[in-house]
């Protein structure tokens, strides 16, 4: 994303409101760590003076990790645009992460207050909210590197398991893994688990160098462009052959990678999703032709368009989830663009999408796409699809 894309669509409102709650938090407990550090007595408190000194403290603080905020925030776009070594003039900004797990247990608890989809106990500096109409809506320290979705706890029974061997072995040493894998009976190799071990190895091999490391892109907003210019034909590879693995996987147990979470994360559909990001910017639909569905999210905004104004900030969430849902065309699509919203007679939000044969990018006009099919997405969840 370049610095003039990331101040069109960067959403201010919930991007500094996030920031002047970890402001006023983190200067709250700084304050309080002062007072225990400069009280004399109980009685020191009773004065008018103690308490303007301690209101003057706090806001002054706050005011200086504001300040280093405001830097920040165009540092962080320097960044996402490749400037090399500018992410140091934000280091100041780190000292609002002291109020962070406060906040966490305020998102926990009460999500709507805080105006992030997913809020962790330490957080980068700046945790940018994009407009609704960008597929990639996350914030800064959102990347999909989640770790293995199984329990690699090895207890005694399970010492000489070469399962629990093996899925340890694939997401630690994903090379050693692979070898691994060829010791193992035809029996053990078909279960699903064995499958997704598999998977998560290749996984890794294919994106750890240059998107599941620290500081690396988002894979959510990386371009193909990017991709072809990171990765290497090897890693392209690696990739592939983890797609390829999830169908297998699939065609065992369809429903075993969409029920693997824990807290409510869905671990195994989003490692899927990484490798879906990936090979569906790279061959575009790729996914289709070898899962039998997609997800919109894995188009970009490369190849999914929207009409003029038709979100605004209030939608984020809604569009967030609609466009990774899984969706099962007959047909190939390429392209799809949403040009509608609105409430159904229940009430229900919806929005309304075309999907396309082609690319509308490369076609001349926006009909010589084909719309093949109108797809109604639904605020909870549901979608329904129909010919166009």
């Amino acid at each position: 994303m370049t610095v003039t894309e990331f101040f069109q669509k960067i959403s201010w409102r919930s991007t500094l409101q996030i920031a002047l709650i970890r402001i006023l938090v983190a200067s709250l407990l700084y304050t309080i760590l002062w007072i225990f550090n400069n009280a004399d007595g109980e009685a020191s408190f009773m004065t008018l003076n103690v308490w303007l000194n301690i209101l003057k403290f706090w806001l002054g603080l706050s005011v200086i990790l504001a300040v280093a905020m405001a830097i920040a925030i165009p540092v962080s776009a320097l960044s996402r645009a490749g400037v090399p070594l500018i992410g140091l003039l934000s280091l100041p900004a780190w000292l609002i992460a002291v109020g962070d797990p406060l906040v966490w247990i305020v998102w926990r608890l009460k999500p709507e207050w805080v105006p992030v989809d997913r809020f962790r106990l330490i957080n980068a500096p700046v945790l940018s909210v994009f407009m609704a109409d960008e597929d990639d809506i996350q914030d800064d320290n959102q990347n999909s590197n989640v770790g293995a979705p199984f329990n690699t706890d090895t207890s005694e029974n399970d010492k000489d398991n070469p399962v629990v061997d093996f899925l340890m072995t694939c997401d630690r040493s994903p090379s050693e893994g692979l070898a691994w894998l060829s010791r193992l009976d035809e029996g053990l190799q078909s279960k699903p688990e064995i499958m997704f071990g598999r998977f998560i190895a290749l996984r890794h091999l294919a994106l750890d160098e240059n998107f599941l490391s620290k500081g690396s892109p988002n894979i959510g907003s990386v371009t193909s462009a990017e991709i072809e210019q990171k990765m290497t034909s090897e890693q392209i590879s690696f990739a592939e052959q983890a797609l390829v693995q999830v169908a297998k996987i699939e065609a065992v147990d369809p429903s075993y990678i969409r029920e693997m979470f824990s807290d409510n994360v869905h671990y195994g559909e989003l490692m899927v999703d990484d490798i879906c990001t990936i090979m569906e910017r790279l061959d575009p639909g790729k996914v289709q032709r070898v899962l039998g569905w997609t997800k919109l999210h894995y188009f970009a905004n490369e190849r999914v368009g929207f009409t003029p104004k038709l979100f605004d900030d209030s939608d984020h969430e809604f569009l967030r989830n609609a466009i990774r849902q899984r969706i099962r065309p007959a047909k190939i699509v390429l392209s799809a663009l949403s040009y509608k919203k609105g409430k159904d007679d229940n009430n229900r939000r919806f929005f309304d999408t075309f999907l396309m044969e082609k690319d509308f990018r490369t076609t001349p006009t926006m009909g010589d796409a084909n719309m093949l099919y109108s797809l109604r997405f639904f605020e909870y969840g549901e979608a329904v699809m129909s010919d166009a």
